[in-house]
């Protein structure tokens, strides 16, 4: 059963029980392997994680003209409410040194939040599921390696199923 939830105040906020949430992080300069470790040692601290996908080397997508992403996903429980998530995963990309560019350039560290339990969430500011997931190989075949038989929010259709019609282009195969 999806879900709307009121429109929460945007303060920090925790739920009773820790919810499943599906963050997408991605890295295209710098140190993208140190900047991804770091993180997700500070995802750690407000998420335990549960899993997390092998790297997924992908094009950009947006603005083209730049080096290839390294991408992943990871999968754990929260106590935190949406915003307080949201809030606090660019915290974390401040911390390990995210600036502020243009929408699609590139990034020191890139942290969406693409499913938060089986919510629909549509504010302005905050869409939960990501509304971009069904477009981006990078978080679907990560997400199919990781949680194959996730179910997505919206569409009622596995991760895995949904990943496939990237892969008709590739070698790689679910």
């Amino acid at each position: 059963m999806v879900q709307t939830l009121p429109i929460p105040p945007k303060v920090k906020g925790r739920l009773k029980r820790p919810i499943e949430v599906v963050i997408a992080f991605g890295c295209n300069i710098g140190n993208c392997q140190k900047q991804i470790e770091t993180a997700i040692r500070l995802v750690k601290k407000e998420v335990y994680l549960r899993g997390v996908s092998p790297v997924y080397r992908s094009k950009p997508y947006g603005v083209t003209n730049q080096p290839d992403f390294y991408n992943g996903i990871l999968y754990g429980f929260t106590r935190l409410k949406p915003y307080a998530l949201l809030r606090f995963l660019k915290e974390v990309e401040k911390r390990v040194g995210r600036k502020e560019r243009c929408r699609w350039c590139e990034r020191e560290i890139d942290l969406d939040i693409v499913y938060y339990g089986k919510l629909f969430v549509e504010f302005e500011d905050l869409k939960i599921p990501h509304p971009d997931r069904l477009n981006r190989d990078f978080v679907l075949i990560p997400a199919s390696w990781l949680l194959p038989t996730w179910e997505d929010t919206l569409l009622k259709r596995t991760v895995k199923v949904l990943a496939r019609r990237f892969l008709k282009f590739r070698r790689d195969s679910l």
